[in-house]
């Protein structure tokens, strides 16, 4: 869990999934030397956009002098993205979630008004990284 999230629950205990803003990450604790995949679950609590786009963006380590943002994103609330360990040993994974809103309003004169937010959320796992299966 993570505290730049919100779940509020129901009286029998489930999750009310229209006012809950959270993800999950679907990532091992233990990554192989190179690329490795995660995935992100993610439920916002923004139902009223026209349109939304959510991206997460991972700051990958190839060397030890070489940290680039990757961005991966979707139209879909399931993202895949890569993790890069460049060398064995405890890691921390960096990144967050960007999750654009569009909304759009039509105009008397049938022009419309396009407003763009974004909401940003921080995570950060602690993973091991070994350079075979076994």
């Amino acid at each position: 869990m993570y505290k730049n999230q919100t779940i509020h629950f129901n009286k029998n205990g489930t999750i009310k999934y229209d006012a809950s803003s959270f993800f999950t990450i679907d990532l091992p604790d233990t990554l192989l030397l190179g690329k490795n995949a995660g995935k992100l679950t993610y439920n916002s609590n923004f139902k009223k956009a026209s349109d939304q786009i959510l991206s997460v963006i991972i700051e990958n380590e190839y060397s030890d002098n070489n940290i680039k943002k990757d961005t991966f994103g979707n139209w879909t609330n399931n993202i895949r993205f890569g993790v890069f360990a460049h060398k064995t040993g405890k890691k921390i994974i960096r990144g967050q979630t960007l999750e654009k809103l569009f909304y759009k309003e039509i105009l008397p004169d049938s022009s419309f008004k396009l407003t763009i937010n974004n909401h940003k959320k921080y995570f950060e796992k602690e993973v091991y990284v070994k350079d075979t299966i076994n």
